[in-house]
């Protein structure tokens, strides 16, 4: 609730604002050292809270982190799906903004979402639309199998189903 008025203070006073989202972080980070692994419940609103904070603040790997966070500390959260589905979209940009694959970056956050996602929520909207795009990701990575098992699933409604037909051939080509 702190967190929440922090925020709701900043978009009142814009001239304050990067100031109280400043401090909301801070008190959020405190919050979470001092819960540890106690309540995962609340850690993973806290994270949630955090990431909405981090992407006001223009800063998407972080508020990836967050979301990814959040739904993996509670997978049954109200909010689990439309975290995982913020942290594979910053992530994204983050990844394509960083053009490099190498570990470490937002790539690893983006892979990592994703592979959260379909794991939990596979046939949700949010990971029949995300899967073309882990394919894509597995393929750059170098994981010809994984994203020909990607290309082969994905939705036929999907906008890129056509182009996935002839990835998942060309994957299996390379396996």
């Amino acid at each position: 609730a702190l967190l929440t008025g922090l925020c709701w203070e900043a978009q009142r006073d814009p001239s304050t604002a990067t100031n109280r989202y400043r401090q909301a972080l801070e008190i959020g980070q405190t919050l979470l050292r001092e819960l540890g692994d106690g309540s995962p419940k609340l850690a993973a609103e806290s994270l949630y809270q955090l990431g909405s904070i981090h992407q006001r603040l223009s800063e998407p790997l972080e508020a990836a982190r967050c979301y990814h966070d959040a739904a993996r500390r509670d997978p049954t959260a109200r909010f689990a799906l439309d975290a995982l589905t913020l942290a594979a979209s910053t992530s994204a940009e983050a990844c394509q903004a960083s053009g490099t694959l190498v570990p470490g970056d937002g790539c690893t956050v983006y892979a990592e979402s994703l592979d959260l996602l379909l794991g939990a929520h596979a046939d949700s909207d949010a990971g029949k639309y995300w899967r073309f795009f882990r394919a894509q990701l597995r393929e750059q990575r170098g994981n010809f199998t994984g994203a020909a098992e990607d290309y082969a699933l994905v939705d036929p409604t999907h906008e890129h189903f056509l182009d996935s037909r002839f990835l998942h051939v060309r994957a299996l080509a390379k396996t």
